[in-house]
């Protein structure tokens, strides 16, 4: 019985129409209904039936769903391990994050882990929104990034990670070490678009909108946007203190009143292989030993 016959199954079912299924699946309808005919002879039992209105399951149908469902988490699960497995035989990790943040924390972290077990990483800059897809597909083992929690993923905080206002070099703040949000409720206030598609920071979104008029506050499409931006004095950025350049010309001051937001790494959520295993004990403890800090 071939598995492929259940991938089919479960698409005809998202989409309630075999001529649909067999476009998304580019195949023909024909052998799109094959594979649901040849599925119900194997098993014994009609689990389709046809209507007017659609393709909907019979009662049969319904019953071994969660089991369709549970076999196809199962084969990705495995399919994802094979390629972490090849990685490790390979002698490879293939480690995602910010420019900054990989150069400030983790090019140190690689080395030691090379010279310790034995396993070799390469580093891959990848913006914040590619990251879920890229770990999904299997071209990162792993990356590092602001806390994130997401469906199939497990997050583990390593360090914290502050909001920071980025000022230009004569502003009133420039100096002070911290300032609270009612000490530019004049300016405009510019952060990061993906900050409003981070259901993480949605406390954040409403603490900005429940603090500026509307007309104040923008989303800026990437970190040097935003800098541009503040040196020309067109306002205020609020950016992770993580993400920032390591050369600077211009001036960070601490949001205070915010909590700190850790910084931390993330895979996909299944059995790791024996380098994932071993990457991420060795990065625990890293952490812990150098009592790294934003």
């Amino acid at each position: 019985m071939s598995i492929d016959k259940y991938r089919v199954l479960l698409k005809v079912l998202e989409t309630k129409s075999i001529q649909k299924a067999a476009k998304a699946l580019n195949q023909a309808p024909s052998t799109v209904s094959y594979a649901i005919a040849s599925l119900e002879d194997e098993l014994g039992i009609p689990i389709l039936t046809r209507s007017h209105r659609g393709v909907y399951l019979t009662a049969y149908g319904e019953e071994i769903l969660p089991k369709v469902r549970q076999l196809m988490d199962c084969q990705k699960e495995i399919e994802l391990l094979a390629v972490q497995y090849r990685r490790f035989h390979s002698g490879v990790l293939h480690v995602g994050g910010s420019q900054t943040f990989l150069a400030r924390y983790v090019a140190d972290l690689l080395t030691a882990l090379g010279e310790s077990c034995g396993i070799q990483a390469e580093l891959q800059i990848r913006p914040y929104q590619e990251i879920e897809t890229d770990l999904y597909k299997g071209n990162l083992d792993v990356a590092f990034l602001p806390k994130t929690i997401l469906p199939d993923f497990k997050f583990i905080p390593l360090v914290e990670n502050h909001f920071v206002f980025i000022l230009p070099e004569d502003h009133p703040l420039a100096g002070r070490e911290s300032a609270t949000l009612g000490e530019v409720k004049e300016e405009n206030i510019m952060v990061p678009d993906w900050f409003s598609h981070h259901p993480e920071l949605n406390f954040w979104q409403e603490l900005l909108q429940k603090e500026f008029p509307r007309d104040h506050l923008y989303s800026v499409d990437d970190v040097s946007a935003t800098i541009s931006l503040v040196q020309n004095h067109f306002g205020v950025g609020i950016l992770f203190e993580s993400i920032l350049p390591a050369a600077r010309d211009f001036v960070t001051c601490r949001v205070t009143g915010v909590d700190s937001y850790p910084v931390g790494m993330m895979f996909l959520n299944t059995t790791l292989s024996p380098a994932m295993r071993t990457f991420v004990k060795f990065s625990k403890q890293y952490f812990q030993e150098k009592g790294l800090k934003l």
